[in-house]
């Protein structure tokens, strides 16, 4: 499937500001399920230096530097994207013990993925309903993982996103039973790595029947003979082709697609469009 996303950001500024140096993570990932055919990026001030760089959480990072002062900062990122995962569960887990929950990765591969192992909280609600879950199915991992997902969308409510904020605490979304995408995200990931499970932050696009757009928030987990698989807490399902990745992190944090500030006494509000249209050949 190929898809055309035109994604705008757009930061309007009480008063005249300048621009600190930006980081953008805003171009979608190549890996073995998308692979982004067409890129072009336009931004407004037109930045002094613009580097692109191999980042940590996405291939495609930029570094802006500017000049001078502005009252707006726009950005428009236009991608063409194929995604080829009709499948997301063709796949075999190996070796067999690591079909069996909690997850013991080979000393090699635990090594590489220590950051998306840590636990991210100590409250033992969190650790407590990871076990109940991990004993619905017999502790057995792939069916953990599905399970999770589907239990998150049946019995968490889904709030509004809210612009520029960072997921709630786990132990919170926890406490309400409800939350926004990023925040059951977040939770997902939580319980991931309390059955032992790698697990890393997502930030992509959803295309389903809806009009409006917006960013997406999911969670990849590492299985060992399967590599990086997806799994949508919101939506209940696997990862598959009506997902497409923009960047993925052991921390929230390091997938934000803008990071950067700016010197001047004003205030900022901030704008995003999103357009995803499916090409037909």
């Amino acid at each position: 499937m190929l898809f055309k996303i035109k994604h705008i950001t757009h930061y309007k500024y009480s008063s005249e500001v300048f621009l600190e140096p930006h980081l953008l993570r805003v171009a979608p990932r190549t890996d073995a399920y998308q692979v982004l055919k067409t890129f072009e990026l336009e931004i407004f001030p037109l930045p002094t230096v613009k580097n692109a760089n191999m980042g940590l959480t996405n291939p495609h990072d930029y570094m802006l530097w500017f000049e001078g002062n502005t009252k707006e900062f726009k950005i428009i990122a236009t991608s063409m994207v194929e995604v080829m995962n009709a499948n997301p569960f063709s796949f075999v887990i190996f070796p067999f013990t690591a079909t069996q929950l909690p997850m013991r990765y080979s000393d090699t591969v635990n090594e590489q993925l220590i950051p998306c192992l840590k636990q991210i909280t100590k409250d033992e609600r969190v650790y407590k309903l990871a076990k109940e879950l991990m004993l619905d199915i017999d502790f057995q991992t792939l069916p953990y993982v599905a399970h999770l997902s589907r239990y998150l969308q049946r019995n968490f409510k889904i709030e509004e996103v809210r612009p520029n904020s960072l997921p709630a605490t786990p132990e919170l979304t926890l406490d309400k039973k409800a939350g926004t995408h990023r925040d059951l995200a977040y939770l997902q990931m939580a319980l991931c790595r309390e059955a032992g499970i790698a697990a890393r932050y997502v930030n992509g696009y959803y295309i389903d029947d809806s009009d409006k757009k917006y960013l997406h928030s999911w969670v990849e987990v590492y299985l060992p003979g399967a590599g990086w698989k997806g799994f949508d807490g919101t939506t209940g399902m696997a990862v598959g082709d009506r997902h497409i990745v923009i960047t993925a992190g052991a921390n929230p944090s390091l997938c934000a697609l803008v990071t950067g500030t700016f010197r001047g006494n004003a205030h900022s509000d901030l704008e995003t469009t999103i357009e995803i249209t499916e090409m037909f050949s």
